[in-house]
């Protein structure tokens, strides 16, 4: 278990990466079809979810039903066969994520996230995203002075700012700000 800062941005900057999010959603579809057969059961996705998810009540548990959990089986299964094909699967993921990203909204919240998880990979994506416009944009940068020099001067790095509302302009969620007077 790992305990990581989120906000929906981490989540849906995921999601629409259809190629980061597809084949991390196929490799857990590959590892969730226990018996190799093309599809993943209800039986398959409760295991993988760990002894069944949110089965709250003892009554439920006995019955073997589960309202939020088979009504999200149900809408993703499209043909109708009882089982999630990749995509079919890949769509039932992506619901579940988009909704978590909905409640959490653009303040960063800390999540305690089982490794390997979706989510855990949201955020290792998002780190990647970063290190690229920050390797493009030191490219471009002007010269800075030399580590020698930078040592005995105090440096400030990095501005975090949290915007309040949401917003088209902005995310909601942080904004990181490089101050490049403060470097020289």
């Amino acid at each position: 278990m790992s305990v990581l800062l989120l906000n929906d941005q981490t989540i849906l900057g995921f999601i629409n990466d259809k190629e980061a999010f597809g084949g991390c959603a196929g490799e857990r579809f590959r590892e969730l079809d226990v018996d190799g057969d093309g599809l993943i059961s209800r039986e398959e996705l409760r295991w993988g979810f760990g002894s069944g998810i949110a089965l709250d009540h003892e009554g439920d548990a006995e019955e073997g039903t589960d309202g939020p959990f088979d009504a999200a089986f149900d809408r993703c299964d499209g043909d109708k066969d009882g089982a999630l094909g990749p995509e079919e699967f890949r769509g039932f993921v992506e619901e579940i994520m988009r909704a978590l990203a909905q409640g959490i909204g653009g303040v960063p919240v800390s999540m305690v996230l089982q490794e390997g998880s979706l989510f855990v990979k949201a955020v290792e994506h998002e780190l990647e995203q970063r290190k690229k416009v920050q390797s493009a944009a030191t490219s471009v940068s002007t010269p800075r002075s030399s580590a020698k020099e930078r040592k005995h001067k105090p440096r400030l790095g990095l501005f975090l700012c949290f915007c309040g509302e949401p917003s088209a302009k902005h995310h909601s969620h942080e904004q990181v700000h490089h101050l490049p007077e403060m470097d020289s």
